[in-house]
Formats: C-alpha cells, sequence, structure tokens
C-alpha cells in the first residue's frame, strides 16, 4: 500500500502541475528498448548463475512544457531469465539451486525529463520515473546434487515471490526533431538494471 501511495502523490503532484501552466503540448508516442544486468554485477553477489536480460516495450502519453516533459507510460517487460545453476558467493555446494522462470512483468510508470536544447533539432534529457509493476508468470526452483551437478527428482517448488514490485530509475539521452512536431529520442540508464532505448513521440 505504501508503494501505491508514493506513486498516486506523483501522479497528483504532476498534474498539478499541468493545471497550473497554460503553456503546454500534448503528447503521445511508442518506444522499446533492451536491458541486462552485466554478469561482473552478479559475479559480485553469485558464484553460480545465468544471464539476465528484458525487452521492454512501451506506450507514452503526457505534456511538453518549455523545459520538461511530464508523461505516463504503460510498458511491458519480456524477461529473458536462462534456465540454470545459481549459488550465492559464501553458501555451500549443496546450496546450489537450478531455476526455471516464465515471468515477465508489467508497468506503469510516471516519468520527468528535463530538456536542454543544443541546436534547432537535439535536446539533451535526462530524468527519472516512478512506478508499480505486475509480475505475472512462474519461477520454479529445484535442488543440485552437490556429487553429480544434476538436479535432484521431486525437488521441484515455486517459491513465494512478490506480485507488485516498485519500478522506474534514471535515464538520459538526446531528443531530435525531424520536424517541430515529432520527437525521436535515444536513452540510456538505469532502470534498475542497465538500459539502452529508442522512442518517438508526437505532439499536438
Amino acid at each position: 500500500m505504501k508503494r501505491v501511495a508514493i506513486v498516486a502523490v506523483v501522479i497528483l503532484l504532476g498534474f498539478g502541475l499541468v493545471w497550473g501552466e497554460s503553456d503546454y503540448r500534448w503528447s503521445a508516442g511508442l518506444k522499446f528498448g533492451y536491458m541486462t544486468v552485466p554478469n561482473f554485477l552478479l559475479d559480485a553477489f553469485y558464484e553460480k548463475h545465468t544471464s539476465i536480460s528484458a525487452t521492454p516495450l512501451g506506450a507514452e502519453f503526457g505534456f511538453r512544457f518549455e523545459g520538461f516533459d511530464l508523461f505516463v507510460s504503460l510498458n511491458h517487460y519480456f524477461l529473458n531469465f536462462e534456465d540454470g545453476k545459481w549459488l550465492r558467493r559464501g553458501e555451500d555446494e549443496s546450496e546450489t539451486d537450478y531455476v526455471t522462470t516464465d515471468i515477465d512483468l508489467t508497468s506503469l510508470e510516471v516519468q520527468t525529463m528535463w530538456r536542454l536544447p543544443l541546436a534547432d533539432w537535439v535536446d539533451y534529457r535526462v530524468g527519472f520515473g516512478l512506478g508499480i509493476g505486475v509480475l505475472s508468470g512462474h519461477y520454479y526452483s529445484e535442488d543440485v546434487d552437490p556429487d553429480t551437478g544434476k538436479r535432484i527428482e521431486g525437488s521441484k517448488e515455486e517459491p513465494t515471490r512478490p506480485s507488485v514490485i516498485p519500478t522506474g530509475g534514471f535515464t538520459t539521452g538526446f531528443s531530435f526533431y525531424p520536424y517541430s512536431a515529432m520527437d525521436i529520442h535515444l536513452d540510456i540508464g538505469l532502470l534498475p538494471s542497465f538500459y539502452i532505448g529508442l522512442g518517438t513521440r508526437f505532439l499536438f
């Protein structure tokens, strides 16, 4: 409930800004990208692990002011969580788990991006977002025999996991304007893993 309350406050503050401003344009657009957790970060916490990445797709609707954008985005993350063995650093070999999952994530986020004009056709942009994500799918864990390295038959279980999680993060990049009513943006960021994305937005 606290997470929901925080997001609600952010939304109300954002639309409060819109209510107090008369000089803005509507905007709507689409975006997609690629996210990954680098192996060197996983290596710091896990002796054994597989790879984690995601392909996010999203739709945006919002407002453009003189120096910043405020918008709401609906996103779906196609998670690529490779099946395999996981073992935390410092734990005994007998604690190794074989993890399989088909989890995806859908989120609703509020984002603010400040813009710094560099030329008539390009802006530098930087900002952050906050939202709520709903996890769907399943996550299974199986014990691994430390002697043979094979999964132990009958040990498969579905551990408890949260169904709702906080989402959002920091992004920066550039907006390019083929013409005044169209914005093509290229971004990198932490969401919370490393992210690179491309999107387009139309202004009305």
